[in-house]
């Protein structure tokens, strides 16, 4: 009996000793391996698993594929990510925009598989190693209207393929580049909407506007039906101030608003060219005020407006974006 009690304690402490082992490093393992938490829509924010707020701040990336076929001295997709989330470095991207150009020699309609295969699925990779959330954009500028059957074919080929990715957001049109009214707009994008919706039941979906995601004002009266569905806007500084509230900022408090571009450089072509003081400063007052979620556009030396130079330094001071969003994010993180 004494023998059997002792082996008995002995099981015991063995236990104790394992689960104890377990809960100790608990956090360690599930701050590594456990991935980024769904986000939904709840009224006009966005939330995760725990009910609480989220405003994600961060960078968009040039079109995936441009090191390959544009800009030999740009870095890689990968090598991106790597660098705007590299906290030693004072980066604190949350959120990083993935453009997928369709067009050009190396886009995505000419070769599907090989753009998924060799951007895509790296550059999404890279951000759940890194924790972040990430945003396939869909990069087309023109009619709608046009591209239906391309548009179709990208959603149906690439949203099952993230559906099981909690980090993901698909933006489901970059720039609807007419002046359609808004309920002929809904007309053309609430399919796809329901086409990705049918594939993946819970990612974000990310949904624009016409005049180059700008006008939004009807958007509140007729919205797009389905579930966690964000609004996107687009602001640079050729849009007048005295418009930044009739066709935007107004339905801040009224849907769920995500700013998926907005940059500046003094000097760059329209309607880019602006500096901190006369851009900068007031857009993120108006981001502030109402928590509103951003990337800014673009993470680059030669597309514009730049945030480095050519040897891939910061660019920094009143007439530069670069060091306005590094500071801004690590405020921010």
């Amino acid at each position: 009996m004494k023998k059997i009690k002792q082996y008995i304690y002995f099981f015991l402490l063995s236990y104790l000793f394992v689960i104890g082992t377990i809960l100790v490093n608990f956090d360690t393992i599930s701050s590594a391996v456990m991935p980024n938490s769904w986000l939904h829509v709840d009224g006009i924010h966005i939330k995760d698993n725990s009910n609480n707020k989220v405003v994600l701040r961060g960078v968009s990336l040039p079109d995936l594929a441009h090191y390959d076929y544009r800009n030999q001295t740009g870095k890689s997709p990968v090598e991106l990510i790597e660098l705007l989330t590299d906290k030693n470095k004072g980066w604190h991207s949350k959120v990083i925009r993935l453009p997928v150009y369709p067009i050009w020699d190396s886009g995505y309609n000419s070769q599907p598989q090989k753009y998924y295969k060799n951007y895509i699925k790296p550059a999404i990779e890279k951000c759940v190693e890194k924790q972040i959330y990430c945003i396939i954009d869909w990069h087309y500028i023109d009619n709608p209207n046009k591209v239906d059957a391309e548009t179709r074919a990208f959603w149906t080929d690439i949203a099952p393929k993230f559906k099981n990715y909690p980090n993901v957001l698909f933006e489901v049109f970059n720039e609807n580049s007419t002046d359609m009214s808004w309920a002929a707009w809904k007309n053309t994008v609430q399919p796809w909407v329901d086409l990705i919706r049918s594939y993946a039941p819970n990612n974000l979906i990310l949904v624009g506007a016409p005049h180059y995601a700008q006008h939004l004002y009807d958007a509140p009266s007729n919205p797009i039906q389905g579930k966690n569905i964000v609004y996107v806007a687009h602001l640079y500084p050729g849009l007048d101030r005295s418009l930044w509230d009739k066709w935007i900022f107004n339905v801040a408090d009224k849907i769920p608003l995500f700013i998926t571009e907005w940059g500046f450089r003094d000097g760059a072509d329209y309607p880019t060219s602006g500096t901190i003081t006369n851009f900068g400063v007031p857009l993120m007052k108006n981001l502030e005020k109402y928590n509103l979620s951003w990337t800014c556009w673009v993470a680059d030396h030669s597309w514009q407006p730049e945030m480095f130079d050519k040897d891939w330094n910061l660019l920094v001071g009143e007439n530069y974006m670069g060091g306005f969003v590094k500071d801004y994010l690590f405020d921010k993180r």
